[in-house]
């Protein structure tokens, strides 16, 4: 179905007034957001396991407050979590989240270290090495 655009003078377009944009379904409310900690939407069925890496469930509030109607109209559950769809939104530390974040890091940068010496070793042929200069594997991300 399009759109009609009324004509403002001869061969000219009103213009719309703010440009479009996608809907956020996922956008979190700053009334969520606490100082220190850090949110992430997760997949429901990965709870438990968030859980026990150190996520903590965002809980409204007043849960008491929210009825099964606001439920489906704010995106938050009766049991006080905060939901879309098949996501529930989670919190950790700040501090946590960075030791978390190096963590991954120091594993991704391992993992590189062993995939350059496993290629260098695989492409020696008795003794002698076939590829030539210098390995150099870049992360994504980088510019």
């Amino acid at each position: 179905m399009a759109i009609e655009e009324k004509k403002v003078g001869v061969g000219e377009k009103k213009k719309p007034t703010t440009p479009w944009k996608p809907a956020n379904i996922i956008d979190v409310a700053t009334k969520f957001k606490k100082p220190d900690f850090r949110l992430h939407w997760v997949r429901t069925d990965q709870i438990d396991k968030k859980i026990t890496e150190g996520w903590e469930l965002v809980r409204s509030e007043r849960p008491e407050d929210i009825s099964p109607e606001r439920a489906i109209i704010d995106g938050k559950s009766p049991d006080g979590t905060v939901r879309k769809r098949n996501l529930i939104l989670m919190q950790m530390p700040e501090e946590m989240a960075q030791a978390r974040a190096e963590y991954h890091k120091n594993l991704t940068e391992m993992s590189v270290k062993n995939k350059t010496k496993q290629f260098a070793q695989d492409t020696t042929v008795d003794g002698s090495q076939t590829s030539y200069g210098e390995i150099k594997i870049t992360q994504g991300g980088g510019k």
